[in-house]
Order: structure tokens, then sequence, then C-alpha cells
């Protein structure tokens, strides 16, 4: 859980390889203004494995930015999720959030399932969602 102040960022690279099961769970509270995030995971599971990605993003201050994103490349058996919430209230301006779900499905037995969601109840953000798939 990280608490963001005033002009403070917080960025994580992740690499993820798990043999058997992998959770990954990030909260962020944006408390001040000009504060931001970014996280971006690669996810390789080994066969058979279950990979897990979470990550909240609630924007309790204007000016903020956000950035989620995971790349997945999926063997035989393998389950992967994708899960990111952005909560922007109303009384929050000019703030900016992403989130960016890829994954490559090698096997046919492969899944992988994504969840964005944003909670916006102003016109004042600027907001993108992507999820893209392929099948090999």
């Amino acid at each position: 859980m990280a608490y963001l102040k005033a002009n403070s960022n917080l960025f994580l690279n992740n690499l993820s390889l798990p043999k058997n099961k992998s959770r990954f769970q990030a909260f962020n509270s944006f408390e001040e203004d000009y504060s931001s995030s970014s996280f971006k995971s690669v996810s390789i599971p080994f066969e058979g494995c279950k990979d897990d990605f979470l990550v909240y993003n609630n924007h309790l201050s204007s000016n903020c930015s956000s950035n989620v994103g995971m790349r997945s490349i999926l063997n035989k058996g393998v389950e992967c999720s994708f899960q990111a919430l952005i909560d922007i209230e109303n009384k929050i301006k000019n703030s900016k959030a992403e989130q960016d779900c890829k994954a490559i499905l090698l096997d046919e037995k492969s899944s992988m399932n994504a969840k964005p969601e944003m909670k916006i109840f102003n016109n004042d953000v600027v907001c993108k969602a992507w999820n893209n798939y392929w099948f090999s």
C-alpha cells in the first residue's frame, strides 16, 4: 500500500516467471496533487501455472496520473489474470489514468482473464484502457 503525497512518483517494473502460483497486489492512494505511479509487469509462467496481477489506484487529489500495464506469454495450461481498478471522484480535476493488458496465447488450453475497471465521475480526466490478445 502506497500513500502518495505531493509531487511523489512511484515506479515499478516486474518480471514474473512463476513455477506454481504467483500474485502481485498493489494499492495506491493519490493523497496530494501532482503524484504519479507506473506499474508494468511481464508475465511468462511455466506450463500449468497461475499468475495474478491486481492494482488499485484511488485518485483522491487532482493533477495525478496512474499507468498500469501487463504483457503475458502463456503456454499450455497457464491461467493468467489482470485486474486494474481506477477510482476518480467527482471533485478530482486534470488527472490521467491508463490501463493496458496484452497477451500471447501459445496454446488453446491457456487463458487470459482481464478485468479493467474505471470508476470515473467527472469529465475533466483522461482515461485509456486497452486489451489485446493474440493466438499463436
